[in-house]
């Protein structure tokens, strides 16, 4: 019988792409927990001044706030042989594992509820800038947003996140 080689191309199964943590700031700890200041106060009152008038004053709250740390895991089991066994399985697995991890990470950063182990997602976040869709077209419901994102916020808003079921009939609008 003639030989049969495998190829070393695996094909992979459908699966989403990534892109939400992509979009935020991320770095190594090796702490439980990350503290940082919030600015909850800004009061800005620089005025023009005649001389020997009082300064105008300004004032600005930092407030402490505290995160813990979570922890997203996967894992598979294999032993050293079977990683042996097939030249780049390791590389595969790897690739897999951590595919899994950052899908669940990206879901955790829009959706979390915050209850422990989970992280807060934006949905949940107490503040956050939002815009009621009322009888608007989606598009303009969206720009409204963006302006009360620039107004209110005084920032530029660079990403969209959207569902592709919710942006389809958007997208065919004619």
């Amino acid at each position: 019988a003639t030989e049969t080689t495998r190829l070393p191309r695996v094909e992979l199964l459908p699966a989403r792409a990534l892109a939400v943590a992509d979009m935020v700031p991320q770095f190594p700890t090796t702490q439980s927990a990350v503290v940082y200041m919030e600015e909850t106060t800004a009061t800005f009152n620089a005025l023009e001044k005649a001389e020997a008038a009082a300064y105008a004053e300004s004032a600005f709250v930092l407030t402490e706030r505290t995160e813990t740390v979570r922890k997203l895991t996967s894992s598979l089991p294999v032993t050293d042989e079977q990683l042996a066994d097939v030249p780049a399985a390791e590389a595969y697995i790897n690739s897999r594992l951590s595919y899994d991890v950052r899908r669940r990470l990206d879901l955790q950063i829009l959706e979390g509820d915050g209850v422990a182990p989970n992280l807060k997602g934006t949905l949940n976040v107490a503040g956050i800038q939002s815009q009621a869709l009322g009888t608007d077209p989606v598009p303009d419901a969206i720009y409204k947003c963006f302006d009360l994102i620039r107004t209110n916020g005084f920032a530029e808003p660079d990403v969209l996140f959207i569902n592709p079921t919710d942006w389809q009939p958007v997208r065919l609008l004619r």
